[in-house]
This record gives structure tokens, sequence and C-alpha cells, in this order.
């Protein structure tokens, strides 16, 4: 049986072949890409224009939601697509919602959200999933 300095010696070899194959794989991947743009004659302004001047506005994203002391913080978004979904929500004191998301009504940009469940005082979300 191995000894734990032993085994950890390995697990550091394992990782330092892992990172020399990465690298080369990703090496390999690079010159394919190259080839490929030399080909077609793809210009690097072609797959990034914010880089090339093209994109004259600020990236600055989408406002999604309106946040207020009244809603409080925004704790977690998902994007989630037409079609069967549930939304399951859990509290810290045990309080279980579950709802379809084609229940949850679709808004539009910076509205302050929609309640999905009414917690009972002193108790916050623990986790959530779709």
């Amino acid at each position: 049986m191995s000894s734990y300095q032993e085994l950890m010696s390995q697990i550091e070899g394992l990782k330092r072949q892992a990172e020399g194959a990465r690298k080369q794989e990703m090496a390999g991947a690079v010159a394919e890409i190259r080839r490929i743009m030399a080909d077609y004659g793809i210009e690097p302004s072609d797959l990034f224009p914010a880089r090339a001047g093209k994109i004259k506005r600020a990236g600055s994203g989408i406002k999604t939601a309106q946040v207020t002391a009244k809603t409080g913080d925004v704790i977690a978004s998902k994007v989630v697509t037409e079609g069967e979904a549930e939304l399951v929500a859990m509290s810290k004191k045990s309080q279980v919602i579950r709802v379809a998301t084609s229940e949850i009504p679709s808004l539009g940009r910076q509205t302050q959200g929609v309640r999905i469940m009414k917690l009972r005082e002193g108790d916050a979300i623990a986790s959530g999933v779709i």
C-alpha cells in the first residue's frame, strides 16, 4: 500500500502531465483555427468587432431587475426557455414550494419581479432549483 506522501507525489506528477497535455492540445487547436482563418480570409476583427471599433455603444449590459429596499437584493437568477420546468424553493425554516415555470408571469425589463413564496418573519431562502 502506498503512503500518503507517495500518493501526493503521484498526484502532483499527474497534474503536471495533464497541464502539459492541455497546453499541447490547445496549441494544436489554435494552429487549426489560424489555418481555417487563413483559408477563408477571416480577420480577427470579423470575430471580435468590439476590439475593431465596430461596436459604438459601451458594453454596459442590460438592466433586468429594479433592486429597491422593498425587493431586496437579487440572490439568484436563471434564464428559463419555453418548456415544462419546475421551480422548487426552500427556506431556512423548512418552508418549501414547487411551482411550474409556466405559471410564473413573464415580465418586461426593469421590473421588481414576481413573488413566488411569502416568507415567515425572520426566514430567508436557503436554496432553489429549476
